[in-house]
């Protein structure tokens, strides 16, 4: 049976270290005992965001406690040979070898990290602050679930791995250099893994809202209601509005709405419509409503927008 560690000193100070901040700094942490040799070096980008290396050998099975009173976000990438488990609420999770995860982990969350005895390994992570995290809708959808331990998994690509070998030679680099090269090299590995990773983040926990959103701006004339969309999407209203604020920033109304007025707003400027007939289109019955909304919106009535129309005159010229 794994030998259960709280190697409490060493661990809380890692926390600080890695935690991302608004101050930029390297640093590095060790500790070893006749179980376990731990190393974690880490560059805080000053940006929200801190890259650290992580390397573990153990002499015999060993378990760390885990324990998040605040939560963070992350990007983790295991550079090793060996899978990394851990364990949450009796559950085992393996990162294996060439995979990475985007996760997040909630506030007030408790576990283990398990470590094989005559293993060694690596991983190397971006820490990720919640300011930051809230700007890509791949962090907010993991934060929306209810779980306290929650990530998508994919393998590293090439480019990803290219990157990561570039950091490694940030040794080379000295002073206002180093920082430069590092800190450009970990913004194209974040933008790189979220871009890739954003394409493939179809979870069971956004495909409903996805499907929302789709259903409800291809009715934009007339929309269902909540209720009916609720059906349409097989969940209930309370959790397709909750959720759907939570992944997208704004309520179904909110974004209905907006996509109507934008629509509308291109089809004065751009077409040759009255106001009414442009009100319609998106769905409007009531026009002094819908100019109302129109002018808090974009600061100006309907009828000034069709003032914005360009008309070009073409010459033919006929030998």
């Amino acid at each position: 049976m794994a030998k259960i560690l709280d190697i409490v000193e060493f661990l809380s100070k890692t926390k600080q270290d890695v935690a991302p901040i608004n101050d930029k700094n390297f640093g590095s942490s060790f500790f070893a005992n006749s179980d376990i040799k731990y190393k974690i070096s880490f560059f805080n980008t000053g940006h929200n965001m801190c890259y650290c290396e992580y390397e573990c050998a153990c002499n015999k099975d060993i378990s760390l406690y885990m324990q998040e009173e605040s939560g963070y976000s992350f990007i983790c990438f295991n550079v090793g040979d060996t899978a990394s488990a851990y364990g949450h609420n009796k559950n085992k999770f393996h990162l294996k070898p060439n995979e990475l995860w985007i996760g997040k982990i909630n506030a007030d969350f408790n576990g283990l990290n398990h470590y094989e005895g005559n293993k060694i390994y690596k991983n190397k992570a971006i820490m990720i602050s919640d300011e930051l995290m809230r700007e890509f809708e791949i962090f907010k959808s993991l934060s929306c679930r209810d779980d306290k331990f929650n990530f998508i998994s994919s393998q590293i690509i090439q480019s990803q791995n290219m990157i990561l070998n570039d950091i490694d030679n940030a040794k080379y680099y000295t002073g206002k250099l180093k920082e430069i090269f590092l800190e450009s090299k970990i913004l194209e590995l974040l933008y790189k893994t979220l871009a890739q990773n954003n394409l493939d983040f179809t979870s069971c926990d956004t495909k409903y809202l996805i499907k929302a959103k789709n259903i409800m701006l291809e009715n934009l004339q007339n929309p269902p209601t909540i209720k009916e969309l609720a059906h349409l999407c097989a969940t209930n209203e309370f959790k397709l509005k909750k959720e759907f604020k939570a992944h997208f920033g704004t309520t179904i109304h909110a974004m209905l709405q907006d996509e109507r007025l934008k629509i509308a707003k291109e089809l004065l400027v751009k077409g040759d419509i009255n106001v009414s007939e442009a009100a319609n289109m998106v769905g409007y019955a009531n026009l002094s409503h819908f100019a109302k909304i129109f002018k808090t919106k974009f600061g100006v009535l309907p009828t000034q927008a069709i003032k914005q129309r360009s008309y070009y005159i073409v010459d033919r010229i006929c030998s």
